[in-house]
């Protein structure tokens, strides 16, 4: 669960980082993850993987807030930062 919870914050931290900086190649490699890997973790109970699917979704579409609120709800401050 815990490592679950880790990927999902650094993946969602690094499309983040890439969509401020305009990283193309990135955000595109880390959306990939957003959408495949992760609303399909065996920890996410049906309501998490809903969540986790309108996140990419709409990350799909350049807005990041669902997937920040992830980050901001279940991520320590003093361990992930976004640059």
């Amino acid at each position: 669960m815990i490592l679950g919870l880790t990927n999902q914050c650094a993946w969602y931290l690094a499309w983040n980082d890439a969509h401020s900086a305009g990283d193309k190649a990135d955000e595109k490699a880390a959306l990939k993850v957003m959408t495949d890997v992760i609303p399909n973790l065996p920890t996410l109970d049906p309501a998490g993987k809903q969540f986790a699917i309108s996140a990419a979704q709409k990350a799909a579409l350049g807005d990041g807030t669902t997937a920040m609120q992830v980050v901001q709800g279940n991520c320590s401050d003093t361990t992930w930062k976004s640059t």
